[in-house]
């Protein structure tokens, strides 16, 4: 039996969870914003194939009760489930390309375990996607109650060797070369005082010293949490959406995947776009004096 039948009960919590915990935010995010069309549309592309999946999940999981009170211990039940998540497994992947294929998009996926087992940062697509931007690279963070990152979750020398390359980019890049990173929290005021995660906080210090050193268009700030997940704007035509998780303490979130996507028209780009310019208006910058000591 294939990992899919193996582990279906863990692949129809999580895709509940994620689906459930976005749509939550999307519907408050309706209420309260002026963007209410552009995040519905956002939303409903981010959260649309993890639910239909949970969906199809749920009515797999009814028949599988029901064949099992018939026979628990059949061999046939095994094998109907490993037919039947093969063909679930085709049917998304078939939803993917038409989808790409309709809007024009590239759309690829990463999981973690995936991004813990890579050892070298040129077979990363998400890196190589990130450090191909020539004009401007956005990034709308996250940090939780307890100053935890959700890129924690990443092997740490792997995020270390990330940064490092990321900053030998930007360096290479000329100055008019936009890189801004907007931080997600939840008391602007405090500003990143709490953050707990040292990678991260390093790399904050590495911004902030670039930027006064060589002078390079570099703006890191934060902003009231409003959205709960993470995403990169390479250029006007790729973006990296991270999917989250809770984390074991059910108040962080945690990266569990990753999907890349090439938008040559822009069109869902520029949705993230108006995303960002809304939470930049209400940003606060953050200074050397407003970090944690980098360790």
């Amino acid at each position: 039996m294939s990992w899919l039948a193996r582990y279906w009960r863990t692949i129809l919590t999580v895709t509940g969870v994620l689906a459930g915990a976005v749509l939550g935010a999307a519907v408050q995010e309706l209420l309260n914003t002026q963007l209410r069309l552009l995040a519905a549309i956002a939303v409903v592309l981010c959260v649309s194939l993890v639910a239909g999946v949970a969906a199809l999940l749920s009515t797999l999981e009814s028949r599988r009760q029901a064949d099992e009170e018939i026979s628990r211990n059949s061999k046939s039940l095994a094998d109907d489930l490993e037919i039947e998540f093969q063909s679930l497994a085709a049917s998304v992947t078939a939803d993917i390309q038409r989808l790409s294929k309709q809007f024009g998009l590239k759309v690829e996926k990463v999981l973690l375990e995936e991004l813990n087992s890579i050892e070298s940062l040129s077979d990363d697509r998400t890196a190589q996607m990130v450090f191909s931007a020539q004009h401007e690279l956005c990034v709308l963070d996250w940090l939780s109650d307890l100053g935890r990152w959700p890129d924690e979750a990443m092997e740490a020398g792997y995020s270390r060797r990330f940064f490092e390359e990321l900053m030998n980019t930007i360096r290479s890049r000329p100055p008019e070369f936009k890189y801004r990173r907007i931080v997600q929290v939840r008391n602007p005021a405090e500003l990143l005082a709490n953050a707990a995660t040292p990678g991260f906080v390093r790399h904050c210090h590495d911004m902030l010293d670039l930027r006064a050193a060589r002078d390079h268009n570099i703006s890191l700030r934060v902003a009231r949490r409003r959205f709960p997940f993470k995403f990169i704007l390479v250029d006007r035509d790729r973006l990296v959406l991270q999917l989250q998780r809770h984390g074991d303490s059910g108040e962080d979130l945690a990266i569990w995947g990753e999907i890349l996507i090439t938008d040559p028209a822009g069109g869902l780009v520029s949705i993230f776009r108006k995303i960002w310019d809304e939470l930049d208006d209400g940003s606060n910058p953050v200074t050397k004096g407003d970090l944690p000591a980098a360790v």
